[in-house]
């Protein structure tokens, strides 16, 4: 499993070759990236421009993050947005006063739950635009 890492990184292919290099033949990748191209995007940017700045946004769309994975030699079981809109995944830096206008923000997260719900019902708004994050499950194939 790889969390919040592989975004970091100006050459994400050699990373992900060398998270597959260590499975065995059928291991399973998870790889978990924020989606900084959304919603979440301009958030962050307000919130925590130093955290924006350190981030290879190229790899937050979900075709070039698929691309990644193929280019690796591993076998999606997924590769799509992941996790529901939420206030809850920004910070605003230590002692800045934004943090005041987020602790708003977040106040309004379950009336924005609720209206989520009601709008899209099952699944949520998993989409670009809202998710959290781009999610990569894949296999290692077995040897022949």
């Amino acid at each position: 499993v790889s969390w919040s890492f592989l975004e970091h990184f100006s050459d994400p292919l050699t990373v992900v070759k060398q998270h597959a290099n260590i499975l065995k033949p059928g291991g399973i990748l998870i790889v978990m990236v924020p989606n900084l191209r959304g919603a979440y995007g301009p958030l962050v940017r307000f919130f925590r421009p130093d955290w924006f700045a350190i981030h290879n946004l190229e790899i937050m769309n979900r075709h070039r993050f698929a691309e990644i994975f193929a280019e690796s030699g591993l076998k999606p079981i997924f590769c799509g947005h992941h996790g529901l809109f939420s206030f809850q995944k920004l910070q605003a830096v230590p002692g800045s006063p934004k943090r005041h206008l987020l602790k708003m923000l977040f106040a309004l997260q379950v009336p924005l739950n609720v209206f989520f719900n009601l709008v899209f019902r099952r699944g949520g708004p998993e989409s670009a635009a809202f998710s959290q994050e781009l999610l990569f499950i894949g296999r290692k194939p077995e040897r022949s």
